[in-house]
């Protein structure tokens, strides 16, 4: 096997880890990041509201 294939069988393997040992969070956090509650949370303006790392109008 080369490489390559060797590198691309542990980057598939370590993939699938991440995705059968994902925790839940469970109570709060989906609760708030349920589209609704965000919706509720923020009078329909989520999409409005700049946070850090997601900026939603460039200053001019």
């Amino acid at each position: 096997m080369s490489r390559a294939a060797r590198l691309f069988s542990l980057l598939q393997a370590l993939r699938r880890l991440d995705e059968v040992s994902r925790v839940p969070l469970g109570y709060p956090h989906e609760l708030l990041a349920a589209d609704e509650q965000r919706a509720i949370m923020t009078g329909h303006r989520w999409d409005r509201i700049d946070f850090r790392g997601r900026t939603v109008a460039q200053a001019v």
